[in-house]
């Protein structure tokens, strides 16, 4: 949308950010879950975080550089210096598309890779019981 590329720019994303208040943003963080069951209880626990001092900016220095960018190189310099990788990705992740998940496991040999089912964005959040236990038995090798 218009006002998404709006946020994107130097300056203007900080006084929409501003005027905008927290709203959009959550509308948007809305739409990282799965199960929408679960959007108003995620959501009252984000809000706090909202508050953190540098929080809009980091989010805003993340948008603006390019979540679904070629990343291809730095995951394979991760690979080459992290022994064990592990990789979670919620099937339905519609904000960064579960087929981007492939260049992360193309460019880290040997990585373990969860792919978690009915789980969007938060896959942590939305099935915690089923990746908590997997990263535990990650842990544990």
């Amino acid at each position: 949308t218009w006002t998404a590329r709006l946020v994107l720019l130097p300056g203007i994303g900080e006084v929409l950010f501003g005027l905008l208040g927290q709203g959009p943003m959550l509308k948007a963080m809305a739409k990282d879950m799965y199960d929408p069951n679960l959007v108003e209880h995620f959501l009252e626990r984000f809000k706090p975080q909202m508050k953190f001092i540098g929080f809009k900016r980091a989010l805003l220095s993340t948008m603006r550089r390019g979540m679904l960018g070629d990343y291809s190189e730095l995951y394979r310099r991760v690979g080459k210096k992290a022994p064990l990788v592990m990789l979670v990705w919620g099937r339905n992740d519609q904000t960064i598309p579960f087929a981007h998940s492939q260049y992360v496991v193309d460019a880290i040999p040997g990585i373990h890779f969860f792919p978690v089912a009915d789980a969007g964005h938060i896959a942590h959040y939305e099935q915690p019981e089923l990746v908590n236990n997997r990263i535990v038995g990650f842990l544990s090798t």
